[in-house]
Order: C-alpha cells, then structure tokens, then sequence
C-alpha cells in the first residue's frame, strides 16, 4: 500500500506523550508529596506495637517400629 506523499504523519497533541510527560510528572509528584506531607501532619508520632515472640512448639515422636507388607 503506498500512500501519497503529500500528506505527512503528525502527531496529535493528545497522542504525542513525550510532550506531557514532564507535566504528568510533576503532577504525579507534587500530588504524592502532598499526601506525605497530610499523613506526616495527621500522624506525627508513629509507634507501631511489637509483637511479643510465641512459645517454641516442641513436637515429640514416638519410636515406631517399621512395618512392611508382604
């Protein structure tokens, strides 16, 4: 398929990403910056509780004799 050669290929602005990429980027960036900063403001002192360890389970085993099938 040839195609006529006076009609050039151009990029819409909606399609072209290179082009709102830095735009998009600092949006992005600015809007989780923000959230940070309310979550920092929300909750200044953050203590997370520890669990405490739980008893070690000691399993005991019975000698059993081996049985075979004849």
């Amino acid at each position: 398929m040839n195609r006529p050669a006076d009609m050039p290929r151009k990029k819409t602005a909606e399609a072209d990403l290179r082009r709102s990429y830095g735009k998009t980027f600092w949006a992005c960036f600015g809007g989780s910056f923000v959230a940070h900063l309310l979550v920092v403001a929300i909750f200044p002192h953050f203590e997370a509780d520890a669990y405490d360890k739980s008893e070690p389970v000691i399993i005991q085993i019975e000698n059993v004799p081996e049985t075979r099938q004849e």
